[in-house]
């Protein structure tokens, strides 16, 4: 992933947090459609390459994709997959150095000819525009787009992103940027981002302020996620896209294993919180008591509010999506609220214990719906 001297510096701690968050997702990407796709051809852009490691040797995004692909070589040739990697940077001397990195990889996998990997050295305006024909198509795609700034992914761009069927992507965007200059003409012209209302006492707010506004380019069903990263007093962040709610399911897997208090970010989501993800007032200092809930303590509420009426896994499942929290954490809670008997199970007569089938393809019906016996 690049960034102005980033690898002659190293990267940082936050630039690794990033990386780690896009090494968990490709990981879990790239065998769902070598393994269980129909389809032929996949697809994976890197579009802000970078020289492929820092001057430690950690890897970049790029490397990180090759290393994973590599565990597939062998599957990829059974499965008569044909894989197509494009690496990009504008910067000519940093794409050097990349291709230099990438021989050993050329050697293993491309030599049988179901691996393509091309270096490219290019604007992204430029390669986007070139790319979007074959992108827009019905073909497995990854995107990422490590962008320095906010000047690239635009509204349009954006759109386009979305527009693409069969396409995740994976964009960084400077919020802290957007909060300091919203109302500057030139960025603006990119992202109307004027109309963001940010709260001055909470910056640790503006990724998911920067978050919702892309939400509202969006008509009909897709799926969104977000992970906010601080570096230093800025903050910074990434966002995910996908149309498929299994994309959004391997994203947020990605983030709660990294962040398993709130799965969205490397710092405290409200830093007015003292402990463990609680607030403590002064009442609660000389109380002991926190009255302030955790965000996994909210959504158990606002789960038994959603079980007032029977609820099916499936709307369960998206339920658990839209509101940011994996699915193992909700089927933990739900476990919890069954053991307490604050919910019913309806229609599980051959259901295994404990089983609640949240997935977006599970052939098992049932219904949750609050107890209305139990007022706990």
């Amino acid at each position: 992933m690049a960034k102005k001297d980033l690898f002659e510096k190293g990267f940082d701690e936050s630039t690794k947090i990033k990386l780690l968050l896009f090494r968990k997702y490709i990981e879990s990407w790239i065998p769902t459609f070598i393994h269980s796709s129909p389809f032929e051809k996949i697809l994976i852009y890197d579009f802000f390459a970078g020289e492929g490691q820092d001057v430690y040797g950690e890897k970049g995004s790029p490397l990180i994709i090759m290393d994973c692909l590599k565990q597939y070589c062998e599957d990829i040739r059974n499965k008569n997959k044909k894989i197509f990697i494009t690496l990009n940077d504008y910067d000519k001397k940093k794409a050097e150095k990349l291709l230099a990195l990438t021989q050993a990889f050329k050697e293993k996998c491309g030599a049988c000819n179901h691996c393509s990997l091309e270096v490219k050295n290019d604007a992204f305006q430029n390669l986007f525009s070139a790319e979007y024909q074959v992108i827009k198509q019905a073909t497995p795609t990854f995107l990422l787009i490590d962008q320095y700034g906010v000047s690239q992914v635009t509204e349009s761009v954006f759109r386009q992103l979305v527009d693409a069927p069969r396409t995740d992507f994976l964009f960084f965007i400077s919020s802290a940027t957007i909060r300091r200059f919203k109302d500057n003409e030139g960025i603006n012209k990119k992202i109307k981002v004027s109309q963001i209302q940010f709260e001055e006492s909470k910056p640790y707010e503006c990724h998911e302020k920067v978050y919702n506004y892309y939400k509202t380019l969006i008509n009909g069903d897709y799926y969104l996620g977000r992970f906010s990263i601080k570096k230093v007093t800025n903050y910074y962040g990434l966002i995910f896209g996908s149309h498929h709610p299994l994309g959004l399911e391997k994203f947020l897997s990605a983030s709660w294993s990294i962040d398993v208090n709130n799965g969205e970010a490397n710092h405290e989501i409200d830093e007015t919180k003292q402990y463990e993800g609680s607030f403590m007032n002064l009442f609660d200092e000389v109380s002991g008591i926190s009255t302030f809930k955790t965000k996994l303590e909210s959504y158990e509420e606002h789960l038994l509010d959603y079980f007032s009426v029977p609820r099916t896994n499936q709307e369960i499942y998206k339920f658990s999506l839209e509101s940011g929290i994996s699915i193992p954490k909700t089927v933990d809670i739900l476990r919890k609220l069954e053991k307490e008997r604050r919910i019913c199970v309806e229609g599980g007569d051959k259901r295994k214990s404990g089983a609640f089938y949240l997935s977006h393809n599970s052939d098992k019906i049932i219904k949750v719906a609050k107890n209305e016996n139990n007022k706990n």
